[in-house]
């Protein structure tokens, strides 16, 4: 979340610039550098603790130091353990590369800093960027302090698009064991379905095709396709079909995009599949021009992101829905508003925080509304539109805005579109279905 913060901030100043930050270092420099921009310089400053803790009595607490005393703060900075796990970063990163430099600051301040300075000056050479002019107090920058990161982080989570961009590899595997199950789960659930939606448009398709099923070539469009997980799921599926695949993915987020496209070129090319296209655009604005009619269309949780209006939810199915072939199948997996409503009762019986917002969750995941009057809404079973929700999976990261999706508004919103609704469940029913199916495995 730090880093989708920084580089959220970075990205609103525009033109390259010089981004300093006095005292971090990050233990991935490599993931801070995906995720944030190239590193130019990094300097080790070196001072006794003697020295240290004198400046520290100098200058004074401030507001956002660590809960630690003076003491306790040089003692660690100064271990040979942090020592040696800082010079094992720098060392491992900085290999072959000349951007870490030690500067011996023990010495008179005016010539550490005149040393630091021409150290950045030469850095900011050798990436053609000008050192700016130091600002004088009136047109000084805001300080940035806990509400300048909290509005950056809540720009970063109101936004779709910005949100799914800063994920890039947003946590490791180990941070997202607690989440991994739950993910399983709902993979569980879209293999289920896209299975189920294969196999029918398949047998529909050989029962019109007569002897020229051979050749058939199953058409898809994947709304909110993000890093590509689904498309190998509908692979397997057609390949278990015996029919080509013909794949097309769209998401509004060109990181997610650029990841899947990735993914694809890291898989062996298989014998049914035809062709995948991706696209980066966003389906309430229009749909995408020039696909062929489409057989299976999937919106696997991301109606949720359009709710936020009726216009909007309506342009969404529309424009998803618009390639649909007769005899089409129409995939959606999301959370209907009865789902959240429980958990918006849960966030009701607890305290509210400061800013008026209150929030429920476990281990897994955590829900915040942002006013009482929302969560008894939502609560209550509202059709409203708008009804705005910050949801978090643990281990993501970053977390987004997403609005509760009534099932009758959804049933309304697919019967205006000409969708015959032939089922609706929840996930646990379906898995149970499956298990049956499968003989109680």
């Amino acid at each position: 979340k730090v880093f989708g913060a920084v580089a959220h901030a970075i990205a609103g100043l525009g033109a390259p610039r010089l981004v300093a930050f006095d005292g971090f270092l990050p233990k991935d420099l490599r993931d801070f550098e995906a995720k944030v921009g190239p590193i130019a310089l990094i300097v080790h400053l070196r001072c006794g603790e003697h020295e240290l803790l004198r400046r520290l009595a100098l200058r004074g607490p401030r507001e956002h130091d660590v809960g630690l005393s003076a003491e306790q703060r040089v003692r660690h900075h100064a271990s040979a353990k942090h020592q040696s796990i800082a010079d094992e970063i720098l060392k491992s990163f900085a290999a072959g590369r000349d951007i870490v430099h030690t500067v011996e600051a023990e010495g008179p301040l005016a010539q550490v800093e005149e040393r630091l300075f021409s150290l950045v000056r030469r850095a900011a050479a050798s990436r053609g960027v000008a050192v700016p002019a130091a600002a004088d107090d009136a047109s000084a920058p805001p300080p940035l302090d806990a509400p300048f990161w909290g509005r950056l982080v809540a720009e970063l989570e109101a936004n779709p698009r910005r949100s799914y961009n800063a994920r890039k590899n947003a946590a490791t595997m180990k941070d997202r064991v607690g989440s991994r199950a739950l993910k399983n789960v709902i993979n569980l659930v879209k293999n289920a379905l896209i299975d189920w939606g294969v196999r029918d448009v398949v047998a529909a398709a050989r029962a019109g095709a007569g002897a020229k099923a051979d050749g058939l070539c199953v058409e898809v469009l994947d709304v909110a396709s993000g890093r590509g997980g689904d498309v190998f799921k509908f692979a397997q599926c057609t390949e278990d079909a015996a029919v080509g695949l013909c794949y097309n993915g769209v998401d509004i987020a060109e990181e997610q995009v650029a990841e899947a496209r990735r993914r694809l070129l890291l898989k062996p090319a298989a014998r049914h599949f035809r062709r995948a296209r991706l696209f980066v655009g966003d389906v309430v604005q229009s749909a995408i021009a020039g696909l062929a009619w489409q057989q299976v269309v999937s919106i696997m949780l991301a109606v949720h992101y359009a709710f936020g209006t009726h216009a909007d939810a309506r342009a969404f199915l529309r424009h998803a829905v618009d390639p649909l072939c007769a005899s089409g199948v129409l995939l959606i997996v999301t959370l209907d508003a009865e789902s959240v409503g429980s958990v918006a009762q849960d966030a009701l019986q607890g305290a509210l925080e400061e800013n008026g917002r209150c929030a429920a969750g476990n281990a897994l995941f955590r829900a915040t509304f942002e006013s009482r009057g929302t969560a008894e809404a939502i609560a209550s079973g509202s059709n409203d539109f708008g009804l705005r929700y910050h949801f978090a999976l643990a281990g993501e990261g970053i977390g987004c805005d997403e609005y509760a999706v009534a099932e009758s508004t959804l049933r309304r919103l697919l019967g205006e579109l000409d969708v015959d609704v032939l089922a609706a469940m929840p996930l646990s029913a379906l898995l149970e279905e499956q298990r049956g199916a499968n003989g109680g495995g």
